[in-house]
């Protein structure tokens, strides 16, 4: 029972990552949030899987 929306809270918070790392690469041009952006997503695809 305690499982039964852990997918829409897993999309949720996905989707608000990639929201807020495009939103630093757009509010410094993309250079220091490349880097950011490139080390979140590397953790999203472990937990990914």
């Amino acid at each position: 029972m305690a499982h039964e929306h852990l997918d829409d809270v897993k999309h949720y918070l996905l989707d608000l990552q990639d929201r807020l790392c495009a939103g630093l690469a757009k509010a410094d041009g993309g250079r220091s949030s490349r880097k950011i952006a490139g080390s979140v997503k590397r953790v999203v695809a472990d937990v990914r899987g």
